[in-house]
């Protein structure tokens, strides 16, 4: 069992020994070396106010890219060198639309590691938002609205990236639709809408309550968190569908 500090929230695995845990009350996230279970680094900064969501980029400069929500309507990335510590680049969250920022962005991933992209999911606004850091000002692509048919999302929480092959044919982006109890995979160049993951395309039920947070392990392996269960599930990825094979709390 790892320590963390006060209310861990969000974590993400570096160098396959390491987590980063964000704590979004202490204003920092921590880097942790789970070989030892000690802390190894611990990284804050002034402007840093409550880290939640963590990608990690390892090959774009050991780039941590952080969520920093304030409160509803202010929130931003903040990008990290994770050896350094230093804070290398701050993307304010906007739209389209230059009065209509961005409401509650918590998680967020990058498409694949030599990709200049982030993807975050925008819980207040029911859509998805996708930035390049190198032209920071505006979003690239954004889809999704509040409803429950295909293409559509109910507080939407947790997401991750799926390269080409496994369940979908190209780089995929998949999202925890929290209330509509599914997991929906998407292109991730246009947004279209591709299919639920773990369910039957034409009749359920979901395999998922309450989908929270989700991770992309190695072969397209899914983690998923359920905040109505307290479960985390894991879904093997094959060709044409993911099965549960752990059920743990």
């Amino acid at each position: 069992m790892l320590s963390c500090k006060k209310e861990p929230l969000s974590i993400e695995t570096y160098q396959n020994d390491k987590l980063v845990c964000a704590h979004p009350e202490n204003h920092c996230f921590d880097l942790i070396d789970m070989i030892v279970s000690k802390q190894v680094q611990s990284i804050s900064n002034r402007s840093l106010k409550k880290p939640r969501g963590i990608a990690i980029n390892s090959l774009r400069g050991e780039a941590v890219a952080v969520t920093d929500v304030e409160k509803l309507n202010k929130c931003s990335i903040k990008i990290f060198d994770i050896k350094s510590g230093k804070l290398a680049q701050t993307i304010a969250f906007k739209t389209h639309s230059e009065v209509d920022n961005a409401g509650w962005c918590e998680f967020i991933t990058y498409g694949t590691d030599d990709n200049n992209y982030l993807y975050t999911v925008d819980s207040w606004k029911q859509k998805v938002m996708v930035y390049d850091v190198r032209y920071p000002d505006t979003t690239v692509l954004e889809f999704g609205e509040k409803g429950s048919e295909k293409g559509e999302f109910s507080n939407p929480t947790g997401i991750g990236y799926l390269p080409t092959g496994g369940v979908c044919d190209v780089p995929s982006i998949v999202i925890a639709d929290w209330y509509n109890d599914r997991i929906s995979c998407h292109d991730a160049k246009t947004g279209e809408f591709l299919r639920y993951l773990m369910v039957d395309q034409d009749m359920g039920p979901s395999p998922v309550l309450s989908p929270y947070d989700l991770k992309v392990g190695e072969s397209g392996t899914l983690y998923v968190s359920e905040s109505s269960t307290n479960y985390v599930k894991v879904f093997r990825s094959d060709n044409s569908k993911h099965e549960v094979i752990e059920e743990s709390n």
